[in-house]
């Protein structure tokens, strides 16, 4: 198809905004910017005046077929694999139709995440462009090994990593700390990670909470930081240095804020997880002492980093059902959440439009082919009713999606 999407107000997703332009797509890819409507014959006309148009969302961290519940991680890992895989196709549909065109699943077990990619892209099923770490990989008995690839020292990791890979995974995440003062992989384990993926052409992510295990995954080389409530000063310096990405990740961790949310039930679970690893008593209660004060520091953190100078970008930890640690329903679209959050924790409309966007697409890698509007590059789109750079909350009034040239949402949509 055709489109002339004309007199809208756009913002191209580098930092810059222009009134009444025109967009000229053809097969998927954007041709032309026009400030003066000049429409070919066989082009589709789409009047925008009044509208906002640009670039579709990316989220770089989800899970497509979380489940919820404060045995989540044992209700993951019974859960049929098929019936899983059904509640992802769904999901992939949802945060579509929310405007995210692009997610990143940094953990999904059975191939499923795999397979969902091949689907979409093969045009079996709708849904938005999936990125994916295909099943995390952690140390036995680490974060989430209920439903992970257990591996350690150099020879499983590599072992693992390479077997994701044929699998057909974009990426590995692996996991490196749960909320404890401690880290779980060593640096020789991290390094091997680093240097095996990188040598492979691709990108690392890691699921760190706190330090020390955010500042050894920084100094491995790691691409994306995952979480990370209390990084050091000299982490954040170090991040900034040597342009690690950080995906915070607060629509979810939000909950866990006392001012914010009732966090008693997330921290019940959290209780009987480190108990599960055979801590007990006065040991128990101290390592929730250290989280809370770590979930207290977070925003102070964050905006930190910002002043810094690190590359902070988008993702929710989706999905998670209404009753999620008993407080917060988070669904796959919810990445515009984030989005609001980072302007609450300090960035402006523009720098957090951008970070879901055109640096959430640096971070991808992908930036040659999405996250702005620009002539060649892919066309995935939103259109806002209201101006977000006026009131970020107009993030929300989304009207039309397009992906690929192809509206999933609006006019012509299929």
């Amino acid at each position: 198809m055709k489109y002339a999407l004309t007199h809208a107000f756009l913002i191209d997703g580098t930092g810059d905004s222009q009134p009444n332009r025109t967009v000229l797509i053809e097969d998927g890819i954007i041709l032309e910017i026009q400030s003066q409507p000049t429409i070919p014959e066989g082009f589709s006309e789409i009047d925008l005046a009044g509208k906002t148009l640009m670039p579709g969302l990316i989220d770089l961290h989800i899970h497509f077929a979380a489940l919820s519940g404060d045995e989540r991680w044992m209700q993951d890992a019974h859960f049929p694999a098929g019936r899983r895989a059904l509640l992802a196709a769904v999901r992939a549909e949802e945060s579509l139709l929310g405007g995210v065109t692009t997610l990143r699943d940094l953990g999904t077990e059975h191939g499923i995440a795999i397979a969902l990619k091949e689907a979409i892209e093969l045009g079996q099923i709708r849904g938005s462009r999936v990125v994916t770490a295909g099943s995390a990989i952690v140390m036995t008995g680490g974060h989430g090994y209920q439903m992970s690839v257990e591996a350690d020292g150099p020879v499983e990791l590599l072992r693992a990593i390479r077997q994701n890979l044929k699998d057909g995974a974009d990426l590995i995440k692996i996991c490196q700390s749960e909320g404890l003062p401690y880290p779980e992989f060593t640096m020789d384990e991290l390094k091997t990670v680093v240097d095996e993926c990188h040598m492979r052409g691709k990108r690392v992510a890691v699921h760190v909470e706190t330090e020390p295990g955010m500042g050894m995954a920084v100094e491995a080389g790691i691409d994306t930081i995952e979480h990370g409530f209390n990084p050091s000063d000299q982490t954040l310096e170090l991040m900034a240095q040597k342009g690690t990405y950080w995906v915070p990740t607060i629509t979810i961790n939000r909950r866990m804020r006392q001012e914010e949310h009732d966090a008693t039930t997330y921290m019940d679970g959290v209780r009987r997880a480190f108990r599960q690893k055979g801590m007990t008593g006065a040991d128990v209660e101290g390592k929730l002492d250290y989280l809370r004060e770590c979930f207290l520091a977070f925003p102070e953190r964050f905006q930190k980093g910002l002043e810094l100078g690190v590359k902070i970008v988008t993702g929710s930890d989706g999905p998670r059902p209404a009753g999620y640690a008993g407080t917060l329903g988070i669904p796959m679209d919810s990445v515009r959440n984030e989005v609001v959050k980072f302007v609450e924790w300090g960035m402006n409309p523009m720098q957090a439009l951008m970070a879901a966007t055109s640096e959430a697409a640096k971070a991808l890698d992908m930036a040659d082919q999405i996250g702005q509007i620009a002539p060649g590059m892919v066309a995935d789109l939103i259109v806002l009713d209201e101006n977000p750079l006026e009131d970020i909350e107009h993030i929300d009034t989304i009207n039309m999606v397009m992906k690929e040239g192809v509206f999933a949402r609006g006019p012509h949509s299929r």
